[in-house]
């Protein structure tokens, strides 16, 4: 995601913009512990924890802005915003296959950001496995 993407994201948050939902796969490897496998969605939590972490600023009119030099009521806002989404779980005696994770991560992205091509190429190639 470019720098002026990641901005937009995080504005459009901020003003109350709906965001596309994100898919993930939940799995226990050690039958306690959840693990979330994010299968689309990742650009949108890097922008939004890269914000977070002081990595670039947003505008606000003339100037740009860190989040650490935003407001606390609207740090407090970033902080709790909640990524809304969808879940698959795969379990040790069923597991989602990587052709399955494929064929959803290229349903979910028909119209979203380009993606590499070397990586469409590596998804076509786990495809034809």
């Amino acid at each position: 995601m470019f720098l002026f993407q990641k901005q937009q994201f995080v504005l459009s948050i901020l003003k109350g913009i709906n965001i596309p939902q994100v898919a993930a796969v939940i799995y226990s490897p050690d039958g306690e512990t959840d693990v979330y496998m994010i299968v689309d969605g990742k650009q949108r939590f890097s922008a939004l924890f890269g914000f977070v972490a002081n990595k670039f600023r947003i505008p606000c009119g003339d100037d740009l802005f860190y989040f650490d030099e935003l407001p606390e009521d609207v740090k407090e806002f970033l902080l709790r915003f909640e990524f809304q989404g969808q879940a698959a779980y795969s379990y040790p005696n069923k597991k989602i296959s990587d052709a399955g994770l494929i064929q959803w991560f290229r349903l979910l992205n028909f119209a979203g950001t380009e993606q590499e091509k070397e990586h469409i190429e590596l998804l076509k190639n786990k495809l034809q496995q």
